[in-house]
């Protein structure tokens, strides 16, 4: 069940960053992940460049408010703070196991002087 969530989870995230990629540039780069908090199951975030983007935004959605434990999603935007790059990585993973994670997403970014968004990689893993 972990591993169909998963790819399901990865899939919806790739079809996210296909149509958000083609925006380019943004001094604002919008970012939805999918989630399911009630599995216990939950994003974390590390940057290898503090201060050069923020993250703004986080409150969680619900697809159907009328079932309990249902999916949902969290929103995002990615503002550029400083001229820079960063490598932003997004772990979906346990509360209480911060080694392993069922999903990496990892996006290589650039902001310019301008504090324009660049997202120029991103890789997905599970």
């Amino acid at each position: 069940m972990k591993k169909v969530f998963a790819l399901a989870l990865a899939l919806m995230m790739m079809a996210m960053f296909a149509t958000t990629a083609m925006a380019g540039t943004a001094i604002m780069f919008p970012l939805r992940l999918m989630a399911n908090p009630t599995t216990g199951y939950d994003w974390h975030f590390s940057m290898s460049e503090e201060g050069i983007i923020s993250l703004t935004g986080g409150e969680f959605t619900l697809n159907d408010e009328d079932l309990m434990g249902a999916p949902g999603y969290y929103d995002y935007m990615i503002m550029g703070e400083q001229e820079g790059d960063t490598v932003l990585v997004m772990d979906y993973q346990q509360f209480d196991d911060a080694e392993t994670s069922i999903v990496t997403v990892i996006y290589t970014i650039h902001v310019d002087e301008f504090m324009n968004v660049y997202v120029n990689e991103a890789t997905i893993s599970f």
